[in-house]
């Protein structure tokens, strides 16, 4: 029997439990800043239900040791909860911080339970990239030298896979819910290479634009403050790029990593359904609409509201 060989989830936990160390110390002395010694029921509250329940049976094996039931996990929900009294100076009132504390919790999940190979490369540096920007923020020097390093070993130790060719004139298509609220229908049509769509609904005419990716990873945390559910989305579109977004939605979305995804927009440019075709069930946003952020996909809203427009 071979034995795979993973160097790059190696040294993702590495760094994973430099980041962890680093981070815990930081919190629990913010907190306890605020808060008082007696933190848990502070933790407790900034989680959703399923963690909080799992966070009281982890403290309870630890022997009530806040310290060492702490974990990666955590941080995001506790940084986003706690923003304002606790956190929000520290860094620097950056709220993109949330995106990016998603991401690091990804890619835990990630090094926790790997595939039949080893991470891509790519996806251990980025990960690293991410937990600089966090460490940067809390002044923690000597551990963003330590990775850093660690970062640029990886870089060497590793070549990419080799990209995968894709045909540039075959027409892909996707179906998605009418963003017309009043409307039941479903359409097919065709998408660009960044998944966008311009629809006129073959049952009412509406006309709606749409964007459609593959789900890679995600990670979901409750928000008290907004009573919503955030989700961290680390997607594909259909040229093989891949981008963060973050959605907003009241109630659990179900999705899975490799799931295909298509969000319905109205003429206002706002999220108004959530089509997941490997379900092949739907989720209303709000009155509202979601709120679907890409951290480094401004590009995307701009073509999307520019293709909308030359369709009107």
């Amino acid at each position: 029997m071979a034995i795979v060989q993973r160097p790059n989830q190696e040294a993702l936990v590495r760094g994973l439990n430099i980041y962890r160390d680093t981070m815990r110390p930081f919190i629990l002395t913010t907190l306890r800043g605020v808060h008082g010694f007696d933190i848990s029921n502070v933790i407790k509250s900034s989680l959703n239900e399923e963690g909080a329940a799992s966070f009281e049976r982890d403290l309870e094996r630890n022997g009530g040791n806040v310290d060492e039931t702490l974990d990666v996990g955590h941080f995001r929900p506790i940084i986003e909860n706690n923003w304002d009294v606790c956190f929000s100076v520290h860094f620097g009132y950056d709220r993109t911080v949330f995106g990016t504390l998603g991401w690091i919790t990804g890619a835990r999940n990630q090094a926790s339970h790997p595939g039949t190979q080893d991470i891509d490369r790519n996806e251990v540096t980025s990960a690293f990239t991410n937990i600089i920007k966090v460490l940067n923020y809390i002044d923690a020097t000597d551990s963003v030298r330590l990775m850093e390093d660690m970062r640029d070993q990886v870089s060497t130790m590793s070549q990419p896979a080799a990209p995968v060719e894709r045909s540039e004139t075959s027409t892909q298509t996707t179906a998605s819910k009418c963003a017309n609220r009043r409307c039941t229908s479903f359409n097919e049509h065709p998408m660009d290479q960044n998944g966008i769509s311009s629809v006129v609904c073959s049952s009412c005419s509406t006309r709606y634009s749409t964007q459609t990716f593959v789900v890679v990873r995600y990670d979901r945390h409750y928000s008290g403050q907004e009573k919503t559910n955030n989700y961290s989305l680390r997607v594909r579109l259909p040229s093989g790029r891949e981008d963060i977004y973050e959605i907003k939605h009241p109630e659990n979305l179900q999705l899975n990593r490799n799931d295909r995804i298509t969000i319905s927009y109205d003429r206002n440019r706002v999220g108004t359904y959530l089509y997941n075709h490997d379900l092949n069930r739907c989720w209303p946003f709000g009155g509202g609409g979601c709120l679907l952020f890409s951290i480094g996909g401004f590009l995307i809203i701009l073509i999307i509201v520019s293709v909308f427009m030359i369709f009107m």
